[in-house]
């Protein structure tokens, strides 16, 4: 009959399993027998019914699988309190138990019973202690005892490293980028996973944000990929899809995501970046598909309208992107994706006091969700260019220098002490000195861009492209120094690599204008209007120059 009921939880027959365990508990009074029915219980929503039946037995107390399987039923229901006092406040569970528990397992049909310590549980036993941590940080984290949830989730990986889901609420919440591989060398992988323990490692090292390890993330894919022949493993993929999204290299990173969902094709973690690459690579028709693909399977993730919501960011239909991604935070409050897609939204209509709110919040929601779009690790770099963007812009430009530059340790997640390798964030740094007139610090911002430019991808120029324009005004408002001779050269690359770029006939049109040229600033000013006919600036200095060549 146990067989029986082993057969039908594992073909999913809850019915049957129920049925056939309860006959069980009805023969034998049996621990054991009690547990797997309360089990299948919870695995049908009868949250309740399993809660009773455990304690009903009194099991609770002395079998530590149904002192587990308890808790997570009164955390369904609910009841906080209870869970604690089932659970207790400390990781050995003295709580009402002896700090020697009598255990049961399952072997063969029979049943074999042995003591163990709570303070020194090991292998399978090791396993429901470190989920009894797990619950407890979950519902601190429901009560905002943050501090505390942090210690449990801690005690949850010290008694067992395994638990995928204690990693990623503690790195998700808790770990503070730049202290995730000092933590990740804490953790005991000697102890719990023996002559295995590099490899756990790696795999826990590749899972790593993809800001600040690059280096060391990347060498331990190639390890899983290479040694571990998991090359084709969606996990190490998907890893490897993300090192090449933070480096710009979006046509890399959606090959990637294609494969992976080629063969699972509804993953919930690829989904994420799999949108915000087809946004990048602008794949209008690809993303509209996936959009409504997924709106008709999952209505009720909020991935389904983060993809509806980019794909009318794409094509410029603001109104009703930013109805989708609100739709996308409704059905799922913690999806952060869709607070960044309402950042971006409102700093492209210039709704800049909007989007200083809406960057931070996402932030606090949840640090490690895949990037969207270009700029979801800079949550605090959009929030110093929103501040030095708003309407009174020499007290925000002061804040927003204050946040880049880190004085008072305002945020961990500061841009600048995320990474210092990335060509966008320096050139925005460059923009935000310019705009204050710190033209030698901007120079100095706009060539670290430069150079860190070399090797991305060119055929998404429009991340960095205004970099050289810029780096060519700054020369020019420092024409004592060079003579308009290096602005010219930076203008002249901008037009050499991107032979459209209305700001550099712009720039090139100033210098011309400056040295006493007017009639070929006027020939400039004339090719950056066809390429922006709405550039107020360029019309505004056409008619200067035109002005001065009658004279």
């Amino acid at each position: 009959m146990r067989n029986w009921r082993g057969d039908a939880i594992a073909q999913n027959l809850y019915t049957s399993a129920a049925y056939w365990g309860d006959k069980l508990v009805s023969l034998t009074g049996d621990a054991s027998d009690v547990y797997w029915l309360a089990h299948t219980y919870f695995q049908t929503n009868q949250f309740k019914r399993a809660s009773k039946l455990l304690s009903g037995h009194n099991y609770i107390q002395h079998y530590l699988p149904a002192r587990y399987l308890a808790a997570p039923c009164e955390f369904k229901l609910g009841h906080y309190t209870e869970v604690m006092g089932i659970l207790g406040t400390e990781k050995t569970f003295t709580n009402g138990m002896p700090s020697t528990l009598p255990i049961y397992t399952q072997y063969g049909g029979g049943l074999i019973f042995f003591s163990i310590s709570c303070r020194s549980l090991q292998g399978s036993q090791g396993i429901f202690a470190a989920s009894m941590c797990y619950l407890r940080g979950l519902v601190y984290m429901v009560q905002k005892i943050q501090s505390a949830a942090k210690k449990s989730f801690v005690e949850a990986l010290e008694l067992d490293v395994r638990c995928v889901e204690v990693w990623t609420h503690l790195f998700a919440h808790f770990v503070p980028i730049n202290l995730e591989q000092n933590m990740l060398k804490r953790l005991p992988f000697e102890e719990h996973c023996g002559p295995n323990a590099e490899f756990f490692r790696f795999l826990y090292m590749s899972k790593l944000r993809k800001v600040l390890f690059r280096v060391y993330i990347e060498s331990s894919i190639v390890l899983l990929e290479k040694h571990a022949q998991l090359s084709e493993n969606s996990d190490v993929l998907l890893s490897r899809a993300e090192l090449h999204f933070y480096a710009y290299e979006y046509s890399r990173s959606l090959q990637i995501t294609k494969r992976i969902l080629a063969k699972d094709q509804y993953q919930p973690s690829c989904l994420p970046l799999h949108v915000s690459c087809l946004y990048e690579t602008k794949a209008k028709n690809e993303l509209f598909l996936l959009a409504h693909e997924l709106v008709e399977l999952f209505p009720d993730r909020g991935v389904s309208w983060f993809a509806v919501g980019s794909y009318y960011l794409l094509v410029g239909k603001h109104h009703d992107a930013r109805h989708y991604f609100s739709k996308a935070t409704t059905v799922q409050p913690d999806f952060a994706h869709g607070l960044v897609g309402f950042g971006h939204l409102f700093a492209l209509s210039g709704e800049h006091d909007s989007a200083i709110f809406s960057y931070p919040t996402a932030a606090q929601q949840y640090q490690r969700q895949v990037p969207f779009l270009k700029y979801e690790k800079f949550s605090d770099i959009f929030l110093c260019l929103q501040q030095s963007h708003n309407v009174d812009v020499h007290r925000n430009a002061a804040l927003a220098d204050e946040r880049t530059s880190g004085c008072g340790g305002v945020s961990h997640m500061l841009a600048r002490g995320i990474c210092t390798t990335d060509p966008v964030l320096e050139n925005e740094l460059g923009v935000l000195h310019y705009s204050k007139g710190n033209f030698e610090l901007a120079v100095k911002f706009f060539g670290d861009a430069l150079k860190l430019v070399d090797g991305i991808d060119r055929e998404l120029g429009p991340s960095w492209e205004s970099t050289l324009p810029n780096l060519g005004h700054c020369y020019r408002r420092l024409w004592y120094l060079c003579n308009f001779k290096n602005a010219r050269s930076c203008f002249q690359n901008a037009l050499h690599l991107v032979c459209n770029s209305a700001a550099a006939c712009t720039g090139l049109g100033m210098i011309s204008h400056a040295e006493g040229r007017p009639e070929e600033a006027i020939k400039l000013y004339h090719q950056a209007l066809a390429i922006e006919p709405d550039d107020s600036f360029a019309s505004e200095m056409l008619k200067r120059a035109i002005a001065d060549s009658s004279l």
